[in-house]
C-alpha cells in the first residue's frame, strides 16, 4: 500500500488505487441487470443443452435473476429437469425409476 504523507507531518492519504475501489463499492449498490435479450438468450442456451448435452442444466444468477429466491428457484426448476430426465431414461430402459427394493426381484 501506498500512502502519501500531507503537509501535516503524521496525516496519511489512501492510495488512488484504495479510493479507485471504495468508490466502485459505494456507487453500485444495486443488483446487477440483464441487458435486454438476456431471457432469450438463456433460452437457446438450454434448448441447446437439452439437445446436444443431455443431462446438463443450467442454475443461478447468471441465468434467471439474481436474488436468493430467484437463485432457489433456479435450482430447483434444474433439479426437476435432472430428475425428469433420469426417470425418461429409466422408463426407456425397463428399469423403472428407482422406487423398488433393489434386488433384482421387482416386475
Amino acid at each position: 500500500m501506498n500512502f502519501n504523507f500531507g503537509a501535516d507531518q503524521g496525516t496519511m492519504f489512501e492510495s488512488s488505487a484504495i479510493r479507485k475501489v471504495r468508490v466502485r463499492q459505494e456507487t453500485n449498490p444495486a443488483f446487477a441487470q440483464y441487458a435486454p435479450g438476456h431471457l432469450g438468450r438463456v433460452a437457446r442456451i438450454e434448448r441447446s443443452l437439452a439437445g446436444d448435452a443431455p443431462g446438463i442444466v443450467v442454475a443461478g444468477a447468471t441465468y434467471r435473476g439474481v436474488g436468493i429466491p430467484a437463485c432457489i428457484a433456479s435450482a430447483r426448476q434444474a433439479a426437476d429437469a435432472l430428475t425428469a430426465e433420469v426417470a425418461a431414461e429409466a422408463g426407456a430402459r425397463g428399469t423403472g425409476t428407482g422406487t423398488g427394493t433393489g434386488t433384482g426381484t421387482e416386475s
